[in-house]
């Protein structure tokens, strides 16, 4: 598909907004998620938290339409282990915190791992050099080491665990939304440099 027409442009624009409204509507209405401790996929356990599903496959399918699929073979096999790793996400439920791993939780883990590395892997292998979005796709792989880290060390980066996968989950989202503008991953945009 990709985004070169401008209806799959506006819908996938349109779906990926829907689900960033989504979350802010969960962030604002429970309080009993962190923004900055917890990890986003616990708004799944929470009352209504069947929203969170519904953001995340409005992510995926947004997604599906504004990626430049055809530009590179390996850049579209990295679009869809990021596509497929939110499906996947969205449906299996992430563990309790605290409590014990379960396989549907490990899959969940797996699933948003796969999604978050792929997209801005998709993107250094689509977007030409000296391209912004691929200072912003390394950007989000940095981002990844204390996410990952966090899981291995624990504390003190689980404090802020949450906030770091939300700035994360923006960029990717950005990212989305940039891949399908009209000039895409096609255009190469000057970096300044300091």
């Amino acid at each position: 598909m990709g985004s070169h027409r401008p209806q799959a442009r506006t819908i996938g624009l349109t779906l990926i907004g829907t689900a960033f409204v989504l979350v802010l509507v969960l962030h604002a209405t429970m309080r009993t998620v962190s923004p900055v401790r917890d990890m986003i996929s616990d708004y799944s356990r929470q009352p209504h938290g069947w929203l969170f599903g519904l953001a995340v496959l409005l992510v995926a399918a947004g997604s599906a339409l504004l990626i430049p699929w055809r530009r590179s073979a390996r850049a579209g096999v990295f679009f869809a282990a990021w596509c497929a790793g939110l499906v996947v996400l969205a449906v299996c439920r992430r563990d309790v915190p605290g409590g014990l791993p379960t396989v549907i939780g490990q899959i969940h883990l797996v699933a948003a791992l796969v999604a978050l590395v792929s997209l801005p892997l998709g993107v250094l292998a689509v977007v030409p050099r000296r391209h912004t979005l691929r200072y912003v796709a390394v950007a989000c792989l940095v981002m990844l080491v204390p996410l990952s880290a966090s899981f291995i060390l624990g504390p003190p980066w689980r404090d802020v665990l949450g906030l770091l996968e939300r700035l994360l989950s923006v960029a990717e989202l950005a990212v989305v939304a940039a891949l399908g503008s009209p000039q895409g991953a096609r255009r190469e945009v000057p970096v300044r440099q300091s």
